[in-house]
């Protein structure tokens, strides 16, 4: 729908840099975004991992979404 002039997205914004450069999106609202230098996923013990989230951490770690 943002592609389309019809909605607002929120997202990363290496994730849509391509899309900007070819004027497909534009930045808007830029004093709403985020400062931060990256994302980060916090849990409560490296021991005890539950799979679930082991897995989501690696598959992260493996297509790396925001070009780190």
């Amino acid at each position: 729908m943002a592609l389309s002039g019809a909605a607002l997205i929120y997202a990363a914004e290496p994730s849509i840099a391509a899309l900007v450069a070819e004027g497909r999106l534009r930045v808007v609202l830029e004093e709403w975004g985020s400062r931060g230098e990256a994302f980060h996923i916090y849990y409560s013990s490296r021991r005890q991992v539950p799979s679930s989230l082991r897995l989501l951490i690696d598959l992260i770690r493996e297509i790396r979404p925001m070009g780190f």
